[in-house]
């Protein structure tokens, strides 16, 4: 065989056994992205009589699968309003908890409002968290 022939193969060999070291590497880094499979809120309190306005605080938990990942989520409200939500690093796999995800001010002397609110986040949607104010004077 040529030198020219024996540095083809080593060439070759060289390029194989790169593409073996990184191909895991890679599978690795598209399994790290993770997805967001369930979400739950919670308003508080969800029952409130007196001075308004008044500030309801929802918290809950937001769990990923998959892997680590950022993920954001959005704020849908019963007044047909949308809020900005927030976001999360999900540093593993796993459920996040905060006692506020979101928060609504609203109210006004004498007034009364039921509503509810919930979080989104892709196709996946949290419960929606109802509750009751009602405003003395």
């Amino acid at each position: 065989m040529t030198k020219q022939g024996v540095r083809f193969l080593l060439t070759l060999v060289f390029l194989g056994a790169c593409l073996m070291l990184t191909a895991p590497q890679e599978k690795v880094a598209a399994a790290n992205n993770g997805h967001v499979i369930a979400m739950h809120l919670a308003a508080s309190p969800a029952n409130y009589n007196g001075a308004c306005p008044t500030t309801i605080r929802f918290g809950g938990w937001i769990t990923m699968a998959g892997g680590p990942g950022k993920m954001t989520y959005g704020e849908f409200r019963s007044d047909g309003g949308h809020g900005n939500g927030g976001s999360h690093d999900f540093e593993k796999p796993g459920t996040w908890r905060s006692p506020e995800l979101t928060k609504w001010e609203l109210g006004g002397p004498g007034k009364t409002f039921n509503g509810w609110v919930m979080i989104g986040s892709g196709n996946v949607k949290s419960n929606r968290a109802a509750f009751r104010v009602h405003c003395t004077k």
